[in-house]
């Protein structure tokens, strides 16, 4: 079953007994949930907090996503080394982005977001260890001072499979922040606390830059806000720095000091799906950082940020920190302040349809979203899509490109033929995606 990128778990039950392959309609989204380094076994993590979301296990010079599972059974060592797993509903992988396509496990019945199409039981699970933290040498981590918090923000992404904690920065005192992209990647709604006030807001998303792991955030109603000062000559190696965030994902913002060791550093990450991506240009840090920091600032002595928290290594003594620098993330900030879509730039929020598809080869309907868009269009299971937007569909991939080329609240129009055979259309809305 392939599957749509629905906004509620409720569906139309299709009539059909075969269990599908998976698919969402629309375009890949960075997963970030983890990164592992080039140097030997050391591996690098992004430091989102989440719950239930499986990740990878990888030895050698392999690559491993590991977002951290609050909920995955946890040990903790004398050497402060933590690990434990998670299993995602009925196999299918988390994090995707809201318009990809992704291939499911026979007997599967819900779509990459967790939402069920299928009222079978379900197949297999996917499991993975969160990864391990070593006690480290670095100077010892304590909590952020008044003056550290203000500007900060502790985000909590809803995800259909669990929730996602990090940080942000304010940039605005209309309530413009910055974060990483894998902090809200898959999110169907974000909660922004302000760590200074204890304010708590709705936010939207704006736009990011994936390949970046960058996102801007609007929150919603907000003014009279503090935003963090910006340092935009950046830091130098040698350099003291302290890296502030959300450690942990449990709301309470944590200081780790440190010293910056080396600039333009790369390290490469790869998505649940199996693609590898890297991302340069980093700072590295000797700091303690830990899940829960990603989108945090990194400050210099004069308390202006230099850049924003992304990665850390685990698995040696001591913990290498990895950062954005400040001028590649206002870049990308920019970009999305003018509307500069791109390659790598994404605006605002994908299309969805709502339905799961029987297969990776096929435009069949297994089932809809109740009230979804292609239910409200009247498409049941069995149905087979052959046009949206005017554009011909006959696979899934059709089904995902021809969505893709639409954003939220776009009207498109939908061609089907039904099981008996005759021809119907109808004008669609699209709804509301996950973030890409």
């Amino acid at each position: 079953m392939t599957t749509d990128q629905p906004q509620g778990p409720d569906e139309v039950q299709p009539e059909r007994t075969t269990p599908p392959a998976s698919d969402h309609s629309g375009h890949d989204g960075h997963d970030g949930h983890g990164r592992r380094g080039r140097r030997g076994r050391r591996r690098v993590v992004v430091l989102a907090a989440a719950t239930a979301l499986a990740v990878a296990a990888v030895t050698g010079g392999g690559v491993a996503l590991a977002n951290r599972s609050a909920q995955a059974a946890q040990q903790t060592t004398a050497s402060g080394a933590t690990s434990g797993t998670t299993t995602l509903p009925n196999g299918l992988t988390a994090g995707r982005g809201p318009r990809g396509i992704q291939p499911g496990t026979s007997g599967s019945g819900t779509d990459a977001n967790g939402y069920p199409l299928d009222p079978g039981s379900g197949g297999g699970t996917a499991q993975g260890s969160t990864g391990t933290r070593s006690g480290t040498t670095n100077a010892a981590t304590s909590a952020a001072t008044a003056a550290q918090e203000v500007g900060l923000v502790e985000i909590t992404s809803e995800l259909t499979t669990g929730e996602a904690a990090g940080t942000g920065m304010i940039l605005s005192s209309t309530g413009e922040v910055v974060t990483n992209h894998h902090v809200v990647a898959g999110a169907t709604s974000i909660k922004v606390t302000v760590a200074s006030t204890g304010a708590t807001y709705t936010a939207r998303f704006v736009g990011a830059n994936a390949t970046t792991d960058v996102a801007v955030l609007q929150l919603v109603d907000a003014s009279g806000l503090t935003p963090v000062q910006l340092d935009a000559t950046g830091a130098a190696v040698g350099e003291t720095v302290t890296a502030v965030g959300n450690a942990g994902g449990t709301g309470s913002l944590t200081a780790a000091p440190g010293t910056v060791t080396a600039e333009s550093q790369a390290i490469t990450v790869q998505g649940d799906d199996g693609t590898a991506s890297r991302l340069t240009g980093l700072i590295e840090l000797a700091s303690d950082i830990v899940p829960g920091d990603s989108g945090g600032a990194v400050v210099d002595a004069a308390g202006k940020v230099v850049a924003m928290n992304v990665a850390a290594s685990s698995g040696t003594s001591t913990v290498t920190g990895y950062a954005i620098p400040i001028s590649t993330v206002m870049s990308v900030v920019n970009a999305v302040e003018a509307g500069q879509s791109s390659a790598t730039v994404t605006l605002g929020y994908g299309g969805y349809l709502g339905i799961g598809l029987t297969s990776s080869s096929s435009a069949t309907v297994y089932g809809v979203v109740r009230g979804g868009p292609a239910a409200a269009a009247g498409l049941v299971g069995g149905d087979t899509i052959t046009a949206i937007g005017g554009t011909a569909v006959t696979t899934a991939d059709d089904v995902h490109a021809a969505v893709a080329a639409h954003h939220a609240g776009d009207k498109v129009t939908v061609t089907w033929t039904t099981r008996a055979g005759s021809t119907r259309f109808a004008t669609v809305t699209l709804g509301e995606a996950p973030i890409a």
